[in-house]
């Protein structure tokens, strides 16, 4: 396997997980820091299935959707290091929100079963 393909099993993260955390990712973390973006990937992925197990057309519908935006906001505020300001941090929600749904749409699954 090349190195990039094993990078997921190197850092203790599902190939899932990892596309999350390298989205969380920001630079100058610390090692504690490092250690809460992937526990943040790791509870955000669990998060979303859950509630795709609930909710599997939330895309079509614009208070789901909403839910999910809430969803990534709650669990990013709960998890990330406070080293992530505001602009930060929504940028990180956004780019987790946008994944998510493209994902969704272009799979026909949702948050990667």
């Amino acid at each position: 396997m090349a190195q990039e393909e094993q990078r997921h099993i190197a850092e203790g993260l599902t190939k899932e997980e990892l596309e999350l955390f390298d989205l969380l990712y920001k630079e100058k973390l610390t090692a504690d820091e490092r250690i809460a973006v992937k526990n943040a990937a790791k509870a955000l992925l669990w998060k979303l299935r859950k509630l795709s197990a609930e909710k599997p057309f939330w895309y079509k519908d614009t208070q789901e959707q909403a839910q999910v935006k809430g969803l990534i906001m709650n669990t990013l505020d709960e998890d990330l290091p406070d080293s992530y300001d505001k602009p930060i941090f929504n940028k990180k929600c956004d780019d987790a929100y946008n994944l998510v749904y493209e994902r969704t749409l272009s799979s026909g699954n949702a948050f990667y079963h």
